[in-house]
């Protein structure tokens, strides 16, 4: 069975998710769970920088696994 690598992003959403939650405590969290090997926070993952973002962990990183929050 393949190893899991799995990347975790937190998006800010600009201030709309992060006035209320603390995603950089979400994102550090995340950081410490089994076969997590990337979490990151982010101010706005859906721009074209947050996925190349994303693109660039999945290659260098070998992600086989992606969670978006």
């Amino acid at each position: 069975m393949e190893e899991r690598r799995i990347g975790v992003y937190v998006c800010h959403c600009g201030s709309n998710i992060a006035d209320i939650v603390d995603v950089e405590a979400v994102s550090k969290y995340a950081g410490g769970l089994d076969s997590v090997v990337v979490a990151r926070d982010y101010k706005f993952i859906c721009s074209d920088p947050g996925q190349e973002l994303i693109k660039q962990d999945i290659k260098e990183q070998r992600l086989n696994r992606v969670v978006v929050a």
